[in-house]
């Protein structure tokens, strides 16, 4: 067997023009795993790709080397993974198939990134056991509550009343984690649409104000607006943008301090409109902020049940923006307190 490592190959389908036109990462391997070729793409992917070199210098990934060998061994196609941790974790999927020439034999290998797949599975692998364990807790406190009053502590009417008011509450809460898991499904369906509705961020924050009035009061809170009568347009569903900036409103009345005041501020500028909700309370600490709004993601986990929080509204408030091509940005400090700012562009005008 002659090796094409050490010769020109002259075959066009060998040739860089003809893999550059190829839409995934491709590289040619003699059958000692030299590199032979590479195209634009798996340059672009594993930095460093030289023809005539050993493939080990370039993927260090051991199992997907030990693949390559058995193609060869064997004589027939196999696929393996390969793993890279430069930078960042990145998975790929290579499909391995022996060929033979009249210059030697060697092997093609096509790459596909699995990265963003296996991410999202992840993703799906942790909602799911995150949910299972959000609802398991109001589940064991029902069923226990249930055997209980079955006994003989069910025919006392003080400890009946008090296990009944229990059992409504551990209700309550799985509805609302439901009705939050519902409201984050239909968010994240019509995340990649861009809203064809308009709507005055005016009387939103009027309305959203008047709702929560009651809850402020009950903590010796105001709320107070700061919003000019002459607000313009912005693309967007009234009843999403409702959703998103009363939640934000309600967790910081949630978690701001008693007698003291929540702010909903909106600013103007020729581009974009910035929503500002403000309270102080205990500050967030830095480390939690790029997380707060991942699912059932809480900084205080046992204050926030108390509270009522299911750990979704603030991802039902990521989703949202971003169907309305906004930003969030959250700041806080103990001297300063917590700030959501959200920022909108502002609706072309029509010609």
């Amino acid at each position: 067997m002659r090796n094409i490592a050490d010769q020109k190959v002259k075959t066009p389908f060998y040739g860089s023009e003809s893999l550059d036109s190829l839409p995934l990462p491709v590289i040619l391997i003699s059958s000692n795993c030299i590199l032979l070729a590479a195209n634009k793409r798996a340059r672009e992917v594993f930095n460093g790709f030289r023809a005539g070199e050993p493939l080990s210098n370039m993927i260090t990934d051991s199992y997907f080397l030990e693949a390559c060998a058995r193609v060869f061994e064997k004589n027939e196609a196999m696929e393996c993974e390969i793993v890279r941790t430069v930078r960042r974790k990145r998975t790929f999927q290579a499909s391995i198939s022996p060929f033979q020439s009249k210059e030697g034999d060697g092997a093609y290998i096509a790459i596909y990134e699995t990265t963003a797949a296996r991410e999202a599975e992840r993703m799906r692998a942790s909602f799911v056991a995150d949910v299972s364990h959000e609802l398991r807790s109001p589940l064991t406190t029902l069923i226990a509550t249930i055997e209980t009053l079955r006994g003989r502590a069910g025919a006392n009417p003080d400890t009946r009343a008090r296990f009944i008011e229990l059992m409504a509450q551990e209700t309550e809460r799985m509805h609302g984690i439901v009705d939050d898991l519902l409201s984050l499904s239909a968010t994240e369906a019509v995340e990649h649409i861009l809203p064809n509705q308009t709507a005055n961020l005016l009387p939103i924050m009027t309305n959203i104000a008047k709702v929560l009035s009651t809850k402020a009061r009950a903590k010796g809170m105001d709320i107070v607006l700061e919003i000019e009568d002459d607000l313009p347009d912005m693309r967007g569903e009234y009843d999403e943008l409702y959703q998103a900036i009363y939640n934000l409103a309600e967790n910081a009345i949630k978690y701001g301090e008693s007698d003291s005041n929540v702010t909903l501020r909106v600013d103007v500028t020729e581009h974009s409109m910035e929503i500002k909700v403000h309270n102080y309370g205990t500050p967030i600490q830095e480390k939690h902020i790029p997380r707060l709004t991942e699912r059932f993601y809480r900084v205080d986990k046992s204050r926030s049940r108390d509270l009522g929080g299911t750990g979704l509204g603030l991802a039902i408030v990521k989703h949202i923006i971003n169907r309305h091509l906004g930003e969030l940005n959250i700041t806080s400090s103990e001297e300063g307190g917590t700030t959501f700012s959200v920022t909108f562009p502002v609706m072309p005008e029509e010609n």
